[in-house]
């Protein structure tokens, strides 16, 4: 077999290109991660790595200062040991606080955007301050309310802890604009009896209390509309109304039946 040293050199001119691009791919990762290194090691230390600013929205009720506490974050400190989901749950352990959502805003931003759970009464304190009612029947004791809350219906101090959560879970889905028109929440041998800031009478069962308030504003547009006076609007199974002279002159009434 004759031999052809023409095929070896063949071969050895396919290695070689190849060898050499392997060779300077090899070299331009190298290249490519030590360009990332260099890039990845400035920012680390300049102040686009840091947190610069911290916002927060929504905290009407909790103080910003006791939201920044919670975080444990102080400006300065590397976003390496910033953890959203950490600062989420801690800042969710606050009483009126219903979620929280963190997020990073570039460069160098943290926004913290809380969403409360709503205040639908209050209670009177010892010292006749007002202590809001949240939705799910949290007491928020020492906390300041703002204005614009303090116009919610005040649930009488008779009224027993177990009522207060009922009547506290029928109220968070009310419209505003019907809390606003509430004026005092109170019970009466077993009946719900709630008092308008309009001067009206509202009388109902405990379970049905929020089923009722969502008709009270037809009601009380009707009312108006005829010029009814004041009086009690018993909302039971049939719905009726009886004015605060026919209730006067009716105990009249029985108070001579009894006399005579």
């Amino acid at each position: 077999m004759s031999y052809r040293p023409t095929e070896d050199y063949d071969k050895i001119e396919e290695e070689v290109p190849l060898k050499h691009w392997a060779n300077k791919f090899l070299h331009g990762i190298i290249v490519l991660l030590f360009f990332l290194v260099i890039c990845v090691s400035i920012f680390l230390y300049s102040p686009y790595s840091k947190v610069q600013e911290i916002t927060i929205s929504g905290s009407d009720l909790v103080d910003e200062q006791l939201v920044m506490q919670a975080t444990r974050i102080e400006l300065g400190d590397s976003f390496l040991k910033v953890n959203t989901k950490k600062i989420k749950d801690t800042i969710e352990k606050l009483k009126p606080i219903k979620s929280v959502d963190v997020t990073f805003n570039f460069p160098n931003t943290i926004h913290i955007d809380i969403v409360e759970k709503r205040v639908v009464s209050f209670l009177y304190n010892s010292d006749n301050s007002l202590i809001p009612l949240l939705e799910d029947g949290t007491v928020l004791h020492n906390y300041n309310t703002p204005i614009p809350f303090r116009n919610r219906p005040i649930i009488n101090s008779s009224i027993q802890e177990s009522s207060r959560y009922n009547i506290a879970n029928h109220l968070k889905d009310l419209p505003t604009e019907v809390l606003l028109r509430l004026s005092e929440i109170t019970q009466d041998d077993g009946v719900t009896v709630i008092y308008t800031r309009d001067g009206y009478e509202l009388r109902m069962f405990s379970n049905e209390i929020s089923d009722k308030l969502f008709i009270f504003r037809d009601i009380m547009d009707q009312l108006h509309f005829y010029g009814d006076s004041k009086g009690v609007v018993n909302m039971f199974d049939a719905i009726w109304y009886i004015s605060y002279e026919d209730v006067i002159n009716e105990s009249l009434v029985n108070n001579q039946e009894i006399i005579h």
